[in-house]
């Protein structure tokens, strides 16, 4: 049984170690030294913990990023678009519309400028801070 990895199903914490507590691990690692390197048993179960503990929103965020991609039709489609002799045919709406929104939105950002009043209450200095 040596080198197995086994899941028991535990807390956050007993699982997950210093993910739980919030902490995270800052090891640079340069991509010459991940080259043909095996993970360690405890990094491993680590990335198998926030696999288990992702947020309900993650699959539909995946979704939305894959259609963004063009990665828009699902293996058992493709398969049978295959068996048909059909390619796959995708016109991807959804790119060049997110990103007209998001050149749109940032042409049209400004700087925030204070002023103020006219009522001779608040001066220059006091805009400024």
């Amino acid at each position: 049984m040596s080198g197995t990895i086994q899941i028991t199903p535990a807390s956050p914490a007993d699982t997950c170690g210093s993910i739980a507590s919030g902490e995270q691990e800052t090891s640079a690692v340069s991509p010459a030294e991940l080259h043909n390197t095996a993970l360690s048993r405890e990094r491993v179960e680590q990335l198998l913990c926030e696999m288990r503990h992702q947020p309900a929103w993650r699959k539909e965020a995946d979704k939305a990023c894959d259609y963004y991609d063009g990665n828009q039709l699902t293996t058992a489609i493709v398969e049978r678009l295959r068996e048909r002799g059909q390619p796959p045919l995708i016109t991807n709406l959804i790119k060049p519309t997110i990103d007209t929104c998001s050149g749109m939105e940032a042409k049209s950002r400004t700087d925030w400028r204070v002023r103020p009043e006219d009522d001779h209450i608040a001066n220059a200095d006091t805009a400024e801070a």
